[in-house]
């Protein structure tokens, strides 16, 4: 079997903080998925909110897998706070 390298979050620098998503997460994700301008050059989007709420869903499933080789990661600015 082959090891998988596991990224250990959070993951802080003196302005961001790397995370897994959460179900909270949905209002800040669904304002950025949902605007046709970011999802222009995208694969997916603009997202509906069932859409953006599958993401996190899957996301967050991600973060369970074992050996986890899917990686989903929430950017939160501590300062802003969305």
């Amino acid at each position: 079997m082959t090891d998988h390298p596991r990224i250990i979050l959070p993951i802080r620098t003196q302005r961001l903080i790397l995370r897994d998503f959460r179900v909270d997460d949905f209002e800040a994700a669904h304002a950025y998925a949902s605007d046709p301008e970011v999802a222009r050059f995208m694969r997916w989007g603009p997202n509906t909110e069932d859409d953006t709420r599958e993401a996190i869903a899957r996301m967050m499933a991600w973060h369970e897998a074992q050996p986890q080789v899917e990686y989903g990661v929430a950017i939160f600015d501590p300062v802003r706070a969305w």
